[in-house]
Parts: structure tokens; C-alpha cells; sequence
């Protein structure tokens, strides 16, 4: 049986060519599992559980900068994240804004009568303003963290 993989994550090195950051890196995430995660709804025991633990992730990592900022950006109280952020100058891993047009407001509305057995193009997230590698690799620790769990998106 061929294993299915619900994101891709092709490299972390300097990359000269993303505009406003040094270290980055780019997912890919299967958009049926986008769309799963969007269409759940959560409830704010579940986000503050994801804030906790991505301030201990933070921490962990040593990102100089304000800890107590909530890591996490959940799209209207679902389980899909618009992205992660850590300290620094405003050092995140974001929705791309393809992605961040149709899964908010009336676009989310559009791609709901749509239905997921449609083809939802490329959904992803890019960085922005990555200036170190310790910033890099907590985003990414941040986003693992959100994606093993949305692996079961309907378990909560």
C-alpha cells in the first residue's frame, strides 16, 4: 500500500532568493486535509492548549524576544492555522495569500458550496523575515507540532 504524506517541506537553508528572510522555508500541505482542519471547529480550550505548548517550544528554543506572544494563529475558530510566529521581526511561517483569500471570510464561503471533492490548488506557507536558523527551526518545531495533530483532525 502506497503511504500517503499530507505535507511537504523541501529544504531549510539560506535562502537569498524570499524577500525579508535569510533562513526559511516553505510547506506544502495536502489541501484536503486543509480543508478538513478548516471546517472544524474548535473550541478555546483546544487554541490555548496550542498556545501553552508553543510557548514552551519558544522557550526551548532560545528565540531571544518576548515568550508570552501567542505562537499560534488559528482562522476563525477552526482548526487550520493562518501560521506560527516567534520573536524577532515579525518572523513567522504564513499562510501563502492564495491560500489566506479562500479559506477566510466570503472565499471560505465560495470554497464550502464548492465542496472539497474539487480540486483546491496549492495550499501553502511561506516565511517572512527569518533572520536565524534558531528562528527557522522553531517555526518548523511549531508547525510539526499543529500538523501531527491535525493528522487527526476529526479525533477532536
Amino acid at each position: 500500500m502506497e503511504k500517503k504524506f499530507i505535507y511537504e517541506i523541501p529544504v531549510i537553508v539560506p535562502i537569498r532568493s524570499i524577500p525579508h528572510s535569510q533562513w526559511g522555508f516553505g510547506v506544502q500541505i495536502d489541501p484536503y486535509v486543509a480543508f478538513s482542519a478548516r471546517e472544524k471547529i474548535v473550541q478555546p480550550d483546544f487554541v490555548e492548549r496550542f498556545q501553552k505548548e508553543g510557548r514552551e517550544i519558544v522557550k526551548a528554543y532560545g528565540v531571544k524576544g518576548m515568550v508570552s506572544q501567542n505562537p499560534y494563529s488559528f482562522i476563525e475558530n477552526s482548526a487550520l492555522i493562518s501560521g506560527v510566529s516567534v520573536p524577532g521581526d515579525a518572523a513567522d511561517l504564513s499562510l501563502d495569500e492564495y491560500c489566506r483569500e479562500n479559506f477566510q471570510g466570503d472565499g471560505w464561503r465560495e470554497i464550502r458550496e464548492i465542496g472539497k471533492t474539487q480540486s483546491i490548488a496549492p495550499f501553502g506557507y511561506s516565511p517572512h523575515n527569518v533572520d536565524t536558523k534558531d528562528q527557522a527551526f522553531c517555526l518548523l518545531a511549531l508547525w510539526l507540532n499543529w500538523a501531527n495533530a491535525i493528522k487527526y483532525v476529526d479525533s477532536f
